[in-house]
């Protein structure tokens, strides 16, 4: 199975595809990269983005990383679930570390990471963390190189002790904006933060409410 493409211009007219391949015996994330015609310009059947036989999956992010290039980040299971992130040349070859940049070490499950660019060939990642033994909200910035800009172990966007999933996430010149859906009034609410672009956090501690109306917000 080829399944969960996600796609990004490479800014000459063609575009580079993301997605979950199983052709092995476990799922691995591949790219490959086509041009304005259509046609493959990279390895036939595309490139995985790094060599491990642990399941890579949920469905991998990718942004251009105004180069020509891409960056993808994907839910990986070589140790319990973590965040891993890898970036690609024009070309098709892997500029990171070769099985991919871990993104937080700390203990805990990593899940449904969402990514978008920083404007300078990096990338913002923002997560659902289990280190504290519920889910959490955490972020993180790589640079152009694949090195961590903030805290080692990412920066706390929301560690309220209910729940907090699903995050979505935006920049602008500032830095990134995190929105989550959030179970701290005993049902699903929207909240959202800012994260300035030195890791700093200007709004209130754990999110501010977007919507608390009566039911479900998702």
């Amino acid at each position: 199975y080829q399944t969960y493409p996600q796609v990004v211009s490479d800014g000459a007219g063609g575009a580079i595809i993301a997605w979950v391949d199983q052709r092995a015996s476990f799922r691995r994330i591949y790219v490959q990269r086509i041009d304005g015609f259509g046609n493959p310009l990279w390895t036939a059947d595309g490139i995985p983005v790094c060599p491990s036989s642990n399941y890579q999956y949920y469905t991998p992010q990718i942004i251009s990383d105004n180069a020509g290039g891409a960056i993808v980040v994907w839910e990986d299971a070589r140790a319990n679930y973590e965040v891993y992130a890898q970036r690609v040349s024009p070309t098709g070859t892997l500029l990171w570390d070769a099985a991919g940049v871990r993104v937080c070490t700390v203990a805990g499950a990593k899940r449904v990471p969402q990514i978008a660019p920083d404007g300078s060939g990096g990338v913002y990642i923002a997560w659902q963390d289990e280190r504290n033994g519920n889910k959490d909200i955490y972020a993180q910035g790589l640079d152009a190189t694949g090195t961590t800009i903030w805290n080692a172990d990412g920066i706390a966007a929301c560690i309220d002790v209910a729940a907090q999933e699903s995050p979505e996430i935006a920049v602008d010149i500032l830095g990134a904006y995190l929105i989550w859906k959030d179970m701290r009034a005993g049902n699903y609410d929207l909240y959202a933060t800012r994260i300035n672009a030195n890791g700093t956090i200007p709004w209130a501690a754990n999110g501010s409410v977007v919507c608390t109306a009566t039911g479900t917000q998702e």
